[in-house]
């Protein structure tokens, strides 16, 4: 099964708590949810393509 993909764009002030959703969103829904963060350097790989 294809995981859903949620996207978090955010302000610079606010990456820290950007990152916590992220991590409440995963762990809440046991992992089947893919986050994507704006500034999360693990979100996204310079050689991913979107």
């Amino acid at each position: 099964m294809k995981k859903s993909l949620v996207f978090i764009s955010h302000i610079t002030q606010i990456a820290e708590i950007a990152v916590e959703v992220q991590t409440l969103i995963e762990q809440h829904f046991l992992n089947m949810i893919e986050v994507f963060v704006s500034s999360d350097s693990n979100s996204i790989k310079h050689y991913e393509v979107y």
